[in-house]
């Protein structure tokens, strides 16, 4: 996990900047990337740098840091936390109101940084720990018409279609193979086998790890099924599924 962390610090008093670094220093996963002493030197630190980690002064010579944040949030990657510190503690609720992920006062207090850092270290092991879940292919038992019982790993799913007529979902494997599954089957057991797994419309559940692409809102997964055209996807499940996947 080393260095992983890309953090840089805006602030116009230097000595607050030179203690914050000094402290900083002492954190191997964080990488201390460089300062600006102006909201217009942050934008440009900003996007040469695509950090992780921001602390933020709440008063800059050229705007307030709140006022700052606005203007730059989207250029943050997905997952930037912002810490604001500042001299006066009087911006603490406006900060709470700005859903900064910390606030911390000068002079920095290296109790508190421990304990601020440690609460952006569990965030991102858990975001780590999800995709890896995400990743991970397991065993899923399925129940077939013919009442055999299907072992396979969950990437060798496509998807899952439902036949309203006949009432009973098919499992279309990535092979080409199509298997109609008991009756009693529900949507929420196919769901509960993996977290790829993620319902579209209500007729469809694909595997996010066949998904080709998202195209005017039909979902096109990889071979053999590319030709599928009818499995589609609101706006709303489509931005559902950005938030845990934003290159979709």
């Amino acid at each position: 996990m080393e260095n992983n962390l890309n953090t840089i610090i805006i602030d116009d008093d230097r000595i607050a900047t030179e203690q914050l670094k000094s402290e900083l220093s002492k954190y191997f996963m964080l990488n201390i990337c460089g300062n600006a002493f102006t909201g217009a030197e942050g934008r440009n630190l900003i996007l040469k740098t695509s950090p992780d980690l921001i602390f933020l002064d709440v008063e800059l010579p050229d705007c307030m840091g709140f006022e700052f944040l606005h203007s730059i949030k989207g250029l943050l990657k997905k997952g930037c936390r912002v810490i604001f510190f500042t001299a006066y503690n009087k911006y603490l609720i406006k900060a709470l109101r700005e859903k900064a992920f910390d606030y911390l006062l000068k002079p920095i207090d290296s109790k508190e940084l421990s304990i601020s850092i440690g609460r952006v270290l569990e965030e991102l092991n858990t975001v780590t720990q999800e995709r890896k879940n995400h990743s991970e292919d397991i065993s899923v038992i399925l129940n077939t018409a013919k009442g055999d019982l299907l072992v396979i790993k969950s990437n060798s799913i496509s998807h899952f279609s439902y036949e309203d007529k006949h009432r009973y979902w098919i499992a279309f494997l990535c092979n080409g193979e199509k298997y109609t599954l008991k009756r009693t089957t529900k949507s929420d057991k196919l769901l509960s086998f993996s977290s790829t797994f993620k319902m579209t419309d209500k007729s469809h559940i694909i595997n996010l790890n066949a998904l080709n692409l998202i195209k005017d809102g039909i979902c096109i997964m990889k071979p053999p099924f590319e030709n599928i055209m009818d499995i589609t996807i609101s706006k709303t499940k489509l931005q559902d599924l950005r938030k845990t996947y934003p290159n979709i």
